[in-house]
C-alpha cells in the first residue's frame, strides 16, 4: 500500500510506478508512507503531521499497489 496525503479533496492524477497514472481524491497529493497490507487489507504504519495541522483535518487515501486499486477517501480531525 501506498498512503498519500492532501489538502482536501480534489481530483488528481499521480504517477504510480507499476500502475501508472491513477486518479486520487485528493487535492495536492503528496506520497507519505508506504506499508504492507495484510490479508485483511489492514496497513500499518505513523505519519507525522506537522504543528499547524492542528486543528484541521486531514485527508488520506491508499494505493494497492498489487492491484492498483485506490481507497475511498478519509478524512481525519487532527487535535
Amino acid at each position: 500500500m501506498a498512503i498519500f496525503t492532501g489538502r482536501g479533496e480534489g481530483m488528481r492524477l499521480v504517477n504510480v510506478p507499476g500502475c501508472g497514472q491513477i486518479p486520487l481524491d485528493l487535492r495536492g497529493p503528496r506520497r507519505s508512507l508506504q506499508a504492507l497490507a495484510d490479508t485483511e487489507g489492514d496497513a500499518f504504519g505513523g505519519i507525522a503531521l506537522p504543528g499547524p495541522f492542528s486543528g484541521r483535518t486531514a485527508y488520506f487515501q491508499a494505493i494497492d499497489l498489487g492491484t492498483c486499486e485506490t481507497t475511498n477517501l478519509v478524512a481525519v480531525a487532527v487535535e
